[in-house]
């Protein structure tokens, strides 16, 4: 693992050491989306504009309507092994989350839940879309919505 601080605060931002060539040539700063409540690395690229750190890494561009999701809750942790890719949907009382699954700050866990029941809680977002797509296909059979998640190579 490797570490490079923020340029605009004392942050660590975290990589893998096969990351650092992709990263070092660029002044990364720590930065806090407006309705966000997780800091990412952030910096321009010239031709790309404003360029996060967990998507340039994951091979993201403008208009990619995917996500990556830190399954630390840590946005300047952007090693492969933390980053998973997968679809969004915009849940309105909850804001931006994968469909019955979300943070739970209580116990730091991934919670799943499906018709409001609490189902589970888990370390890391690709087993709650496992047991997600398990439990949705058990409860609506084929019509249920599946998860696409994959993790980072």
């Amino acid at each position: 693992m490797a570490t490079i601080r923020a340029s605009n605060c004392n942050s660590t931002i975290q990589i893998d050491d096969s990351d650092l060539k992709y990263v070092l040539n660029y002044r990364w700063n720590a930065y806090k989306a407006a309705r966000g409540r997780i800091t990412y690395a952030q910096a321009f690229i010239p031709g790309f504009g404003a360029v996060l750190l967990h998507r340039w890494l994951s091979g993201l561009r403008k208009g990619d309507k995917r996500s990556v999701v830190h399954t630390n809750g840590n946005g300047l942790d952007c090693r492969r092994s933390n980053m998973v890719i997968g679809r969004i949907i915009r849940d309105k009382n909850k804001g931006t989350k994968y469909k019955g699954i979300s943070w739970h700050k209580g116990n730091k866990k991934w919670r799943v839940r499906i018709q409001g029941k609490d189902l589970g809680y888990y370390d890391n977002i690709g087993e709650a879309s496992e047991f997600y797509n398990k439990k949705a296909k058990e409860i609506f059979g084929g019509f249920g919505y599946k998860i696409r998640c994959r993790p980072m190579s």
